[in-house]
């Protein structure tokens, strides 16, 4: 078998190659944490999140705001539904106290109990069959954070024990992965990209199938192209509902409850729901512009006692691409993400 992951499915990948080697034949990772990454330890220490153009922030922000609830804390919740953090802390020092000194990792509280074990024994198997991609394209990579004592809201309520960021650390990396976040038994090879552009550019391309001895000719290589998170619309649904956008020239249908439309012009939306079966039925809406991002819900009921097929629901708003305002609709009901207000900032 021959693999290739890119970010955390390659860090899965070889996480499986080193407990399975002789199931294995190559393997590829592309910008992958190998040693962790840092935009885990805000959520786990304080329910905190980093805002940042990237798929991965996306995707937990998305987790947080289906997992949140009345009864836990923002860092509950992140704990709680989101398991996978901690797997993800960095192993290095990455917290930079006010005498410039880092913090050791063994004085900490929130420590990754996976991957030491995994790095600390590579064996002489994965160096043979393993190559790491990795880009160097952008000197603004989140490394670590320069941190100061947890102020007094944050004690209260036992936030930041490690300590509290107030200015982040940058290197030399691909956006979201640092450079110096790999294996060094290991070959690698850096690229000149980004995290997304290693895997959709035809240089990116091209190095996977160079490095699987794949023979190909420039022409078969067809580049994608990014998927734009500022500006974006994301619908999520719980059931039992269908649902579809529509905007004055496209409709957006969903797939597999979701729909999500990257680099959404400004425009006014119109957000359709179909009854498909009767119960509670919840939609969560994120406008994600230059500026903020706005999270709203529609909560509702598609009646038991009369046919689902023709319960509809409509909502519609304006969005702009530049900054973000709440849907005023009486059923829609604002999501109020990490205890702040419900207008998330840009750093």
């Amino acid at each position: 078998v021959k693999l290739v992951g890119h970010s955390l499915g390659g860090l899965t990948s070889r996480l499986y190659a080193q407990q399975y080697p002789t199931n294995i034949e190559q393997l590829i990772t592309i910008g992958s944490p190998h040693l962790g990454s840092v935009m885990s330890y805000k959520p786990l220490s304080a329910g905190e999140l980093d805002r940042s153009d990237t798929i991965s922030w996306l995707a937990v922000k998305m987790i947080y705001i289906i997992n949140q609830t009345r009864f836990d804390t923002a860092r509950e919740t992140f704990q709680k539904s989101m398991p996978v953090l901690f797997d993800l802390l960095p192993t290095y020092p990455f917290l930079v106290t006010s005498d410039g000194t880092t913090r050791e990792i063994s004085h900490m509280s929130l420590r990754n109990e996976l991957l030491p074990a995994y790095n600390n024994q590579l064996g002489n198997i994965l160096p043979t069959i393993a190559m790491q991609i990795y880009g160097i394209s952008r000197d603004d990579t989140p490394w670590g954070y320069k941190i100061k004592e947890a102020g007094a809201t944050h004690k209260l309520i036992q936030n930041y024990i490690d300590g509290e960021p107030y200015e982040s650390v940058f290197v030399s990396g691909d956006y979201t992965v640092p450079a110096l976040n790999k294996l060094e038994s290991v070959p690698s090879t850096p690229l000149n990209l980004d995290h997304q552009q290693l895997i959709y550019t035809k240089e990116g391309i091209a190095q996977i199938l160079k490095t699987f001895n794949i023979l190909y000719e420039p022409g078969d290589i067809i580049e994608g192209s990014p998927t734009i998170i500022s500006p974006a619309l994301i619908f999520l649904k719980q059931s039992p509902v269908s649902m579809r956008v529509e905007n004055s020239s496209t409709v957006f249908e969903e797939q597999t409850g979701i729909i999500f439309i990257p680099n959404a012009p400004p425009d006014t939306y119109r957000l359709i729901i179909s009854g498909t079966g009767s119960g509670a039925y919840r939609i969560y809406i994120g406008q994600i512009s230059k500026e903020n991002d706005v999270w709203d819900t529609v909560s509702s009921i598609v009646p038991g006692d009369a046919n689902p097929g023709e319960y509809e629901s409509n909502i519609k708003f304006p969005f702009d691409p530049k900054r973000a305002r709440p849907i005023e609709d009486e059923k829609v009901v604002a999501v109020i993400p990490f205890g702040q207000s419900q207008e998330n900032q840009t750093n």
